[in-house]
């Protein structure tokens, strides 16, 4: 009989790759020298989890880090996050124990300009920085610019930064761009540097308050131009003093062929623009289309895109535009005033 710690090390970390709780891993670092040379590079991988966010144990790890026998234990970890429970000192002071680090989350941490420049100088290698509600401004996060290897950046609720925080990393790699409660998401300045981040898969953008004007979106996707060629996945948020209508959606829809997952709340979205959906996305698999905050959308013009959409798995749509005859023995679900339709459902009505 082969016992377990016979099989070739290759075969041992596909089976530990599979194990994805801490408590798991910690039993199997106890069994052997071998399983515990194995295991230390998951164990350490992330090392928090989300207990940071509650609990603020940027301390107690920064202590294991100091007085472990294993002084390279920080080159295992790969993702931290840390909430307003931590303190900031003990923050900074362990991201310098981490050179491989790859992806960051700062909530609620009051970040000056000298973390920001010391993250840049011990974590070349992060990929993905998030930063929300962090009360930076521009000259705080100017350095940025030097992760040569960020490509996913996501700020949130960062009220004090202006279109010009996009011009520093407007060199890095990025392909996912999350602005979420930003004031950078109306300011049309904002769109100049992110038509330059020609790299971006994708991009969401939402504001604190009234929504991302006409205005706006007329800046960032200029008819007849396609501004981000490898774009796929894209949401908005509409704002209904300025309303985003078929105007603007059916221009940018044909420019931006390979869009797979798309959000377009709070916009006025009529027949056209679902035409130019069926015809112009060929590769859509999710797209929500409610809080159209127009009127209801025709069902013969709803089939009509879920039919030619053949890839579609998930359609969401306001609860008035399910007119109960027309959609009968579907098995939809409701969240608050709208509805989703999944793959079952989809396929019930390419098949009616």
């Amino acid at each position: 009989m082969t016992h377990l710690w016979q099989f070739p090390l290759e075969v041992v970390k596909l089976i530990v790759a599979h194990i994805d709780t801490h408590k798991d891993l910690y039993q199997w670092a106890l069994v052997s020298k071998r399983f515990h040379i194995i295991v230390t590079p998951q164990l350490w991988h992330a090392p928090l989890g989300n207990q940071s966010l509650i609990f603020g144990t940027a301390y107690s790890l920064l202590d294991c880090l100091r007085l472990g026998h294993d002084r390279q234990l920080g080159h295992h970890i790969r993702k931290l996050k840390f909430g307003r429970s931590d303190v900031l000192q003990y923050v900074i002071q362990l991201l310098g124990h981490t050179p491989l680090l790859e992806e960051l989350s700062l909530r609620r941490l009051a970040v000056r300009k000298q973390d920001i420049q010391w993250i840049t100088q011990h974590c070349p290698r992060l990929q993905l920085l998030q930063l929300w509600a962090t009360y930076i401004t521009n000259d705080t996060i100017g350095s940025l610019g030097d992760l040569c290897y960020l490509h996913h950046l996501e700020l949130v609720s960062c009220t004090r930064l202006t279109a010009q925080a996009l011009r520093t990393v407007e060199h890095c790699p990025l392909t996912t761009l999350l602005l979420h409660d930003c004031t950078l998401a109306i300011d049309h300045h904002s769109a100049i540097y992110i038509q330059r981040l020609t790299q971006l898969t994708r991009l969401e953008l939402t504001t604190p308050y009234g929504g991302t004007t006409r205005k706006f979106m007329n800046h960032l996707f200029p008819p007849t131009t396609t501004v981000l060629p490898l774009l796929q996945h894209f949401f908005i948020n509409g704002s209904p003093d300025d309303p985003i209508d078929d105007s603007v959606l059916v221009p940018f829809i044909k420019s931006h062929p390979l869009l797979t997952d798309l959000t377009i709340a709070n916009c006025r979205i009529t027949q056209t623009t679902l035409a130019a959906l069926g015809t112009h996305l060929p590769r859509l698999l999710r797209l929500d289309i409610s809080s159209t905050g127009g009127a209801p959308l025709p069902f013969p013009d709803v089939r009509g895109l879920i039919q030619t959409c053949a890839h579609l798995v998930m359609l969401r749509l306001n609860r008035t535009d399910l007119d109960p005859q027309s959609f009968a023995g579907l098995e939809y679900s409701f969240k608050w005033v709208r509805a989703e339709l999944h793959a079952v459902d989809l396929e019930r009505i390419r098949s009616a």
